[in-house]
């Protein structure tokens, strides 16, 4: 069974069942409602909580490209993911992003 994990707790690791309250506000952009535990894939930290267009965009973000809705002005900025993203104890840097016309 998993617990809930608050914002003093971090950093724990995601392996360790540690999860945020599904109603917390997004860490990103501020929403509140569902949300989901988001993590480092590379190290396995538990960043913390995210609304579901914000996790979207960090999976981009994960792999080194700027998201398209943070690029036309969207959801949340870019910066917002990144200081999420450095939550992670061991990820000490980001970037540089490019954007996927750069990947093509």
């Amino acid at each position: 069974m998993s617990q809930e994990t608050t914002p003093e707790q971090l950093p724990v690791r995601y392996g360790d069942n540690a999860r945020v309250d599904a109603n917390s506000a997004c860490l990103a952009c501020g929403r509140t409602g569902e949300s989901v535990t988001d993590h480092c894939h590379a190290h396995g930290w538990v960043q913390g909580a995210l609304c579901y267009r914000c996790n979207r965009s960090m999976s981009f973000v994960d792999r080194g490209i700027v998201p398209p809705t943070s690029r036309r002005g969207g959801h949340v900025d870019i910066g917002s993911l990144i200081e999420h993203a450095l939550r992670c104890p061991e990820c000490s840097t980001i970037g540089p992003l490019k954007t996927i016309e750069q990947d093509a």
